[in-house]
């Protein structure tokens, strides 16, 4: 959408949505985007910048001011039998962050990088950090107990949630102490309440973080969606 007012082009939408919750947000997204091309003038080193193939933006209306933002967005296919490790009894001297798991349960640890930009001209937004997790799909078996997201190398969790999420579900972190859990269609199934720390990503420019989980089925297929803001602009 946002190429439609870098280039002042229309488009030609075609989609399938099936039984999802987003269709009314979808369509309200395509007005916004449409409105601020026809009503807003952009400076052209920003449409510039929107015209680079793949970049990311979005935009955000609050009454009759926009907020335009850059975005950074990370994809990570998290393997879990290349990483796996079992958890020893506390008792036996090995703690864990991870209060759902008994002894001998196999979890994996995946570290997450972010290396943001490398324009110096850049000032980092700190921000709630912005997490989206696909629990395999829905062809595949299993199912993922448990989860937690920790800061630095090797640190302590953050925060960590009781959740059970099956094979082909969504798990979304906005910010504060929640965890959402959506279907394959990405209808909302509960809000889950964490223990912890929101989890904040602030202005340095690399950052490490860590996502700890178990499942079910050593195969299960798991990805994960980085989302961070990178800049804004307000009109």
């Amino acid at each position: 959408m946002s190429r439609t007012v870098a280039f002042q082009a229309g488009l030609l939408l075609s989609y399938s949505i099936g039984e999802s919750s987003k269709a009314d947000k979808y369509l309200e997204m395509v007005k916004n985007w449409q409105e601020f091309r026809f009503g807003v003038t952009v400076p052209d080193e920003i449409l510039e910048r929107m015209k680079v193939e793949r970049s990311d933006w979005h935009l955000d209306r609050e009454g009759d001011r926009w907020k335009l933002s850059e975005m950074v967005i990370r994809d990570y296919d998290m393997r879990y039998t290349d990483q796996k490790q079992t958890i020893i009894h506390k008792e036996s001297g090995t703690s864990t962050d991870l209060p759902w798991a008994g002894d001998g349960t196999s979890h994996v640890s995946n570290i997450i990088i972010d290396r943001g930009s490398t324009d110096k001209a850049t000032d980092p937004v700190t921000e709630p950090a912005h997490f989206r997790i696909r629990v395999g799909s829905p062809a595949e078996k299993g199912q993922l107990y448990g989860i937690s997201f920790g800061g630095g190398w090797g640190g302590g969790a953050y925060l960590s949630f009781d959740v059970t999420a099956n094979a082909g579900e969504y798990l979304e972190y906005f910010g504060g102490t929640a965890l959402y859990r959506y279907d394959k269609d990405y209808n909302l199934i509960e809000k889950i309440e964490g223990r912890g720390r929101e989890c904040v990503v602030d202005g340095s420019n690399i950052k490490g973080g860590s996502v700890r989980y178990t499942l079910s089925n050593d195969d299960l297929a798991m990805s994960l969606r980085y989302i961070r803001t990178l800049r804004t602009y307000e009109f």
